[in-house]
């Protein structure tokens, strides 16, 4: 994506994937082409599939603007997942707002260690109750 893709009509999905692949590259994102795709896929309304089978699809002005100003936010620093306003834990999709913290891969992991024993307790007693207190999201 040029530096003045703000003055843009329109592109093509594969281009502004791959232009924003390299914006992050260039400024040492860790995962730039995972950060990349779930931005232009976010802010253009795509799929993963849409930019596989038809990369030539048209991306419109204001998408790319929105797009443009999600990577320098990204490029600033801050997490992409809150760049998006959501994450995936669990098989849920959570909202992020300032007042949240962002689910971790590390709790799904601690939540697959504790599912047995809470299956067990609750087969055994007739329930199960655990207090998620000040941990996050609140999910």
């Amino acid at each position: 994506m040029p530096t003045n893709s703000r003055n843009l009509k329109s592109t093509t999905l594969g281009l502004l994937l791959k232009a924003a692949r390299a914006r992050l590259a260039a400024a040492a994102v860790a995962d730039p082409a995972l950060d990349a795709r779930l931005i232009v896929e976010h802010f253009s309304g795509t799929t993963r599939t849409q930019a596989i089978a038809d990369p030539e699809c048209s991306v419109d002005a204001g998408a790319i603007a929105a797009i443009d100003a999600a990577l320098r936010r990204r490029i600033a620093g801050e997490p992409v997942h809150r760049i998006l306003g959501h994450r995936e834990f669990y098989g849920l999709r959570l909202s992020l707002s300032p007042e949240t913290l962002e689910p971790r891969p590390d709790t799904e992991t601690l939540v697959e260690a504790v599912l047995p024993f809470v299956k067990t307790t609750a087969e055994r007693q007739g329930e199960c109750r655990i207090l998620d207190l000040g941990t996050g999201t609140g999910a």
